[in-house]
């Protein structure tokens, strides 16, 4: 009888240490899909700050020129 219980133990053994396996080739196949995607996304990433940088610099100088004729503007009016 201790025999028939051995073998089924190592049968389950097997049989988790499969599942095992395949569940870490699952999560290491997510893993890999990951990476490709974070280094394009971190590209993106880059290419959006330096946008947003040159908007910014675009409205500072917009808005200074915008005040400079207004107050010339006024300067006009008097």
């Amino acid at each position: 009888m201790e025999g028939g219980d051995s073998n089924r133990d190592e049968d389950e053994m097997r049989k988790l240490r499969k599942q095992t396996q395949a569940e870490l080739e699952a999560l290491k196949g997510l893993i890999q899909s990951s990476a490709r995607l974070a280094n394009p996304l971190a590209r993106i990433l880059d290419f959006l700050q330096e946008d947003i940088d040159a908007m910014t610099a675009e409205y500072v100088k917009f808005n200074a020129e915008g005040k400079r004729l207004n107050e010339l503007l006024e300067k006009e009016k008097e």
